[in-house]
């Protein structure tokens, strides 16, 4: 059953997140730039 349930949903992780250094130099975690981070297209 754990083998069909991974098959559905396989490959539908689609985030990009973006880190950014100058945030994390400023101890702020997670160091996520948000501007820049996004869902893949296509």
């Amino acid at each position: 059953m754990d083998e069909v349930i991974f098959e559905e949903f396989k490959g539908t992780g689609n985030m990009e997140l973006q880190l950014d250094r100058r945030i994390s130099n400023r101890r702020i975690f997670p160091a996520i730039d948000l501007v820049s981070s996004s869902t893949r297209r296509g």
